[in-house]
């Protein structure tokens, strides 16, 4: 994808965006007028209604708008997916990052190389992949040096990382007979357990799915854009708020099963490797990228601008608020309780003497004997 096709989608998001606006505004006034008419007429919505409103039956001028802010923010997304790892200036929202010590330690675990023989010069500490391309970051520092390899869709295998990566380091007149030499090591590994790796064309075959179900939803995100505001305006009554959200599940759906393909397409290609060893990768937070959370977020954003979606997320969000709110309370209210039940409970056995010193023995008294009772009784007799 080149930068004139990104320049293509942000002037459209930013036209869309305006529309929304332009559309927020007349909504605005118009609810305004509406909410005087139901005031003045006394009328009132059923349960039944209002249900026919979530899933799309009748006008809802609030819903409509609603849905157009939703789908803006999702096809916001879905754009920035899209360039992911294009260059430098994009893979700060990389789906997916490899180490290259994961890799070396995978395959010395495999395979009969050495790791002194893997560790070839020019290989980065990480290898960064998008959906346009493939980074690789020489380097621990902010100022790292970046690579970048536009390939739409990223259709590398762990030999193509390699070679791309090295490829940067060496001289532009390097010849490519010396470049395979140099990862010779590499190619005699993976050659070792190709057998007990996925094939190749499996995770190339994932990528191109995910790639291609990105675009449809990329689509489908903007074309909505101009029907739910058309909806509002010159359509109003005849293009129907269920086929925006029959639409928008469709897109939803295409959006989450391009993050599952990409999921499966690193786990046969380039993390392939790293399963087969079953060495300890630690957290996989550190696996997965920015952009993999801003495409589920994507999705999450297409999902609530349905109206039945966006009421459930509503009591769900509601539910867990109240579930914390109750779990600081019983925290704080338990706390309490157990300051008030502390007290002090006289145990005979602690006059022992502990600490090498003798043990000594405090008198006994069978019956329950008042502090002042001594005195008490000095008095009594006195008044005798």
């Amino acid at each position: 994808m080149n930068s004139s096709l990104v320049w293509c989608f942000i002037i459209i998001a930013l036209a869309s965006t305006l529309c929304v606006s332009e559309a927020i505004t007349n909504y605005i006034a118009s609810s305004r007028r509406l909410q005087d008419n139901m005031f003045k007429q006394g009328v009132k919505r059923t349960w039944g209604e209002f249900f026919l409103e979530l899933v799309g039956v009748g006008e809802s001028k609030f819903l409509t708008v609603g849905f157009l802010i939703a789908i803006l923010l999702g096809a916001v997304a879905n754009i920035t997916v899209l360039i992911s790892c294009m260059s430098s200036d994009t893979r700060s929202v990389y789906l997916f990052r490899v180490s290259t010590e994961d890799l070396i330690n995978a395959a010395t675990n495999t395979t009969t190389i050495s790791a002194n023989d893997l560790r070839i010069d020019g290989l980065p500490n990480h290898w960064y992949w998008g959906f346009s391309g493939v980074c690789a970051i020489h380097g621990n520092n902010s100022d790292d040096k970046v690579s970048c390899k536009k390939s739409f869709p990223p259709t590398m295998t762990i030999e193509d990382m390699i070679t791309f990566a090295v490829t940067t380091q060496l001289d532009e007149d390097t010849s490519s007979a010396a470049i395979a030499k140099h990862i010779k090591p590499w190619t005699s590994a993976l050659a070792q357990v190709e057998d007990d790796l996925a094939p190749a064309s499996r995770p190339k075959t994932y990528f191109k799915a995910a790639v291609a179900l990105t675009l449809i939803s990329t689509i489908l995100s903007i074309l909505l854009l101009p029907l739910g505001i058309a909806s509002l305006s010159v359509l109003r009554g005849k293009l129907h708020r269920w086929i925006l959200y029959g639409i928008a599940f469709l897109d939803a759906m295409s959006f989450l099963g391009a993050g599952i393909l990409a999921i499966y397409a690193m786990n046969d290609g380039p993390r392939g490797l790293i399963q087969l060893s079953d060495i300890d990768q630690g957290n996989e937070r550190t696996f997965i990228g920015p952009g993999f959370y801003v495409l589920f977020a994507g999705v999450l954003f297409t999902l609530i601008s349905i109206g039945l979606f966006f009421c459930i997320a509503f009591i769900v969000l509601i539910l867990i608020i109240f579930a914390v709110m109750a779990c600081f309370t019983s925290v704080c209210s338990g706390g309490g309780s157990k300051r008030q039940a502390t007290g002090y409970n006289y145990d005979p056995s602690h006059h022992g003497g502990g600490g090498g010193g003798a043990a000594v023995e405090e008198p006994k008294h069978d019956t329950y004997e008042h502090p002042n009772y001594y005195s008490n009784s000095n008095y009594y007799n006195t008044q005798k």
